[in-house]
């Protein structure tokens, strides 16, 4: 049987991941144990720490499902069945060569714990307060997969950035916003309890790929018509903060 950790273990062994500034020995974890690997933190990410620290091709060692950002800022991650894709200012997703670092992404091995059809078309806050009621606890991390129709997908993304660079917030101030109507595509994300707030993004956090694999980026708001929801939960917390082994 998988184990579980408690709100307070999962904390715990957080706060311990992260003040060791290196990546932490997961040879004793349970073998079916699903891990969350991230780089460095979405408070280094919000004061300009764009440089980055690991590979994508490093990072798709730790997961093939989750996102992040690039060296400079230069677009959205997607990491999706084992790719990683960029959609950069343009907006058009490309696979990205191994060698492209990130300064900040989370990862994990996608086996989804239960999968759930969504036929009532939904904005995306109510789709996240359904999603939160299929749940075993939001006081949980999970890995969350939504992919089907949307009627409307508002998605961003921002330019590769200078030094020196500019704090997150003034970024995207200028962040350029990509508008879709009537498309298939999948949502790649995690939905994070508060106490994870000051490492990465409470609540729900998504970046979208269309179904061509041709356009995508962070999502800012969504309506779905017909979509499968799918969740995995985390079980363990690993932050690397230097990209180092």
């Amino acid at each position: 049987m998988m184990k579980r950790l408690g709100t307070p273990a999962i904390a715990v062994f957080a706060f311990l991941s992260i003040i060791s500034a290196c990546t932490i020995d997961t040879s004793e974890q349970d073998e079916t144990s699903d891990n969350l690997y991230q780089v460095s933190t979405i408070s280094a990410l919000s004061a300009g720490s764009y440089d980055g620290l690991i590979t994508a091709g490093e990072l798709l060692d730790e997961g093939d499902f989750g996102l992040g950002t690039f060296d400079a800022l230069d677009g959205e991650m997607i990491v999706y069945e084992g790719t990683v894709y960029r959609v950069p200012a343009d907006g058009i997703a490309v696979e990205v060569d191994g060698a492209v670092t990130t300064p900040f992404a989370a990862v994990t091995e996608w086996d989804p714990d239960a999968e759930h059809q969504i036929t009532t078309p939904m904005a995306c806050s109510d789709l996240q307060a359904a999603i939160d009621g299929l749940l075993e606890s939001t006081e949980i991390p999970y890995a969350v997969k939504v992919e089907g129709a949307f009627s409307s997908l508002t998605t961003r993304s921002e330019e590769r950035q200078e030094k020196p660079y500019a704090a997150l917030s003034d970024v995207l101030a200028n962040q350029i916003e990509f508008n879709f109507t009537d498309v298939s595509a999948t949502m790649v994300g995690f939905r994070l309890p508060d106490y994870m707030a000051n490492s990465n993004s409470a609540g729900y956090h998504f970046h979208a790929l269309t179904e061509d694999r041709e356009a995508g980026g962070h999502v800012l708001d969504c309506r779905t018509t017909n979509a499968v929801v799918e969740f995995d939960m985390i079980d363990f917390w690993q932050v690397d903060l230097t990209g180092d082994d």
